[in-house]
């Protein structure tokens, strides 16, 4: 879904140059910081594994 909006704003701002192509790039770049940047906030507490043992994925 997100490849297809990125395809749409590409051919929206096709000036047949790199620039349409460049400013979605830096434009999602931007917005996937953003978003771990906001989601390391909401992050309170740390899970502590022991030494030597794995941890299992939760589903």
């Amino acid at each position: 879904m997100t490849g297809a909006l990125a395809s749409v704003g590409v051919s929206v701002l096709s000036n047949h140059t790199a620039v349409p192509m460049v400013g979605i790039m830096a434009g999602t770049s931007a917005l996937a910081l953003l978003l771990l940047l906001v989601g390391r906030r909401q992050i309170t507490e740390q899970v502590a594994v022991p030494v030597g043992q794995l941890a299992e994925p939760v589903h």
